[in-house]
């Protein structure tokens, strides 16, 4: 399975140089290596990047739907917000 590095992941990667290299892709000129035990580190950070962005979702997904049952009240809100701003303002 191939990982798509990022420079950041690449930057942290360089800290754990220890037991046979890997030669990886060539970038701008520079070649990088990774270590069996970098390469489990960065798996492990792309796991849990994706389960971060899985999580995000669900919860925007629910923070709309509660927008969506209540729709009319924050209608009213708004309008009641903005009367006053106006209200000030002007």
């Amino acid at each position: 399975m191939e990982i798509d590095i990022s420079y950041e992941l690449h930057q942290t990667a360089i800290i754990y140089t220890f037991g046979p290299l890997d030669w990886g892709p060539v970038l701008q000129g520079f070649k990088r290596y990774l270590t069996q035990p970098v390469k489990e580190l960065v798996q492990d950070l792309v796991s849990e990047e994706d389960r971060k962005e899985e999580a995000v979702k669900n919860i925007m997904h629910g923070l709309l739907a509660r927008f969506c049952e209540t729709y009319t009240s924050w209608l009213f809100v708004i309008r009641v917000v903005a009367g006053v701003f106006l209200s000030i303002v002007f």
